[in-house]
């Protein structure tokens, strides 16, 4: 059976937020392999140098905590319709934005 260039034979697919079930056994696996030699795998990690420890947690942060994208934002204002202490305030809240986000840095 032939398709049309671009199209599938599934054109539906995996529901959208279901998971693969190959990669939803292998993870389940993996942490049933963890979990039943914690002790274990928690001497030898105490047993690596420090380095070796942050290149270990390097290595697993992203299983672990999903990679968070950066967003930009933009926006339009028209000014000319709000007060002096409307844009006063407007000013102080936009000041204590960027003073936030320079202390995540």
């Amino acid at each position: 059976m032939a398709f049309k260039k671009g199209t599938s034979g599934n054109p539906k697919g995996r529901p959208k937020g279901r998971k693969n079930e190959k990669t939803e056994y292998i993870r389940q696996w993996v942490l049933q392999i963890i979990s039943s030699n914690a002790k274990d795998l928690l001497k030898d990690f105490q047993l690596l140098s420090p380095p070796e420890q942050w290149r270990v947690i390097a290595t697993l942060l992203p299983y672990a905590i999903p990679k968070q994208a950066e967003a930009k934002v933009s926006a339009t204002m028209d000014f000319t319709q709000m007060t002096e202490e409307q844009i006063d305030r407007l000013a102080d809240q936009m000041a204590q934005l960027i003073q936030d986000s320079d202390g995540d840095n």
